[in-house]
């Protein structure tokens, strides 16, 4: 994704049989302890229906 290439995150996938949601993270500092680490997008891939769609929030 284009608006997460200059920030540091990372991506929390889940599973199951039904779908796939990726959560992008982004740390707001790289040198600083950081409490809370905030969900920059999420999407989801639904069994039976190809592509990303945004995740409900």
């Amino acid at each position: 994704m284009t608006k997460l290439r200059s920030k540091r995150g990372c991506v929390l996938a889940r599973f199951t049989p039904e779908r796939l949601q990726a959560d992008f993270t982004v740390l707001p500092y790289v040198r600083q302890p950081v409490v809370l680490i905030p969900t920059r997008d999420s999407f989801v891939v639904e069994a039976g229906r190809p592509g990303l769609q945004p995740a409900e929030r």
